[in-house]
């Protein structure tokens, strides 16, 4: 499994080509391999930035998206409504997906529990670099402090 949070700028690879036409498989062979993608979302910019780069530069339509929404709260509507608008945009753009929904107040240990917990391969979140995540959480950083 990949942790992986988008920058605010995309990637850019010394062939000029994406990841998916580098190596020794071929491009067909690789884009017919489904892949689970757990999408960590809330109602943040960050979420939405991250999502639309995710949909434009990673997500393949092959791909099952696993959209996972942590609350610390029992508040159905809040989290519904969240999960509601994500569905939508999977829906928009033809992708498959399913929905998790977690109350815990550690966030980043229920999003990796749900990660180990179920068959993922990459996991996609916004981040604004506050939370445990640049703070060196539970997967040692994903951003320098």
């Amino acid at each position: 499994m990949t942790m992986f949070t988008p920058s605010p700028t995309p990637p850019s690879f010394s062939t000029g080509k994406p990841p998916e036409t580098r190596g020794n498989a071929s491009p067909q062979a690789i884009a017919k391999e489904p892949r689970t993608i757990a999408f960590a979302v809330n109602n943040s910019r960050e979420t939405a930035a991250a999502f639309t780069w995710a949909t434009a530069n990673l997500i393949r339509s092959t791909d099952k998206i696993l959209l996972v929404h942590i609350s610390d709260r029992v508040s159905k509507d809040s989290g519904q409504k969240v999960l509601q608008t994500f569905a939508d945009k999977c829906t928009r753009r033809n992708l498959a997906f399913s929905t998790v929904r977690v109350h815990n107040s550690m966030t980043a240990h229920a999003i990796a529990d749900v990660c180990r917990s179920n068959p993922v391969d990459i996991c996609v979140m916004g981040s604004r670099g506050f939370g445990p995540i640049r703070r060196g959480g539970p997967w040692g950083g994903s951003s320098p402090p």
